[in-house]
């Protein structure tokens, strides 16, 4: 397996790449392409895990960014669109992404001197336990649980993406996807889901055929 990592308009610029996205991506989504679309704007790194004869296999976009607060901006990374093709899903590949990201984040917020907040959403009871599994300070905790301070950060991300407050919890982001993942991916997400009997998600009334997703909010281990 070789690992490469594509940046700006080798990412965003790069047709061939984003066909191969789309035909990897396939049978997770109903409609990949409209997942590509706002990740070409959203985020500008690419890491990509191909097999030696070059068939892509896995790959994790992200972001750099930042987040307004009130009293300050925070140095931030947006952590993008993961997937994997159907016969490596749950194998070592999105673990070796992850494992060279942390890496490349933790020498970028030391050469900078700085604290990367980073964030994203998922749809699922799998996407949430990667965060809690890779980083540190998640928030919400897997009871549903944050600080005053992730609270605030929510509030300005939840802002930015011109999301009202749930009733159910200020993590919950109603109907702000299009994306929807095909029937057999739902299938096995909601397998996995029952045999950890995790139940947050139910709890929180969060449907992915409706658009919604979780917002997490956490740092580099």
């Amino acid at each position: 397996m070789n690992i490469t990592v594509l940046s700006d308009d080798e990412f965003r610029s790069n047709s061939g790449l984003h066909e191969e996205i789309i035909r990897l991506a396939s049978p997770t989504y109903e409609d990949p392409s409209a997942l590509l679309i706002p990740a070409i704007i959203q985020f500008d790194t690419a890491y990509l895990a191909r097999d030696d004869d070059g068939r892509l296999l896995s790959f994790f976009m992200h972001g750099y960014d930042e987040i307004i607060l009130a009293d300050r901006i925070l140095p931030a990374i947006h952590l993008g669109w993961t997937c994997a093709t159907q016969d490596t899903k749950g194998s070592h590949l999105v673990r070796a992404l992850y494992e060279q990201f942390l890496k490349d984040a933790q020498a970028a917020q030391d050469a900078e001197g700085i604290d990367f907040t980073l964030w994203g959403t998922t749809a699922t009871p799998v996407g949430f336990h990667l965060y809690h599994k890779y980083f540190a300070d998640v928030a919400p905790d897997v009871q549903g649980n944050y600080s005053s301070e992730a609270l605030e950060i929510a509030n300005a991300l939840r802002a930015r993406l011109s999301c009202e407050h749930s009733e159910t919890h200020p993590f919950v982001l109603s109907g702000v996807s299009r994306a929807r993942f095909a029937e057999q991916e739902k299938e096995r997400i909601d397998q996995i889901a029952q045999n950890k009997n995790f139940s947050l998600f139910d709890e929180l009334k969060i449907d992915e055929r409706n658009g919604d997703r979780l917002l997490v909010i956490c740092r580099l281990p």
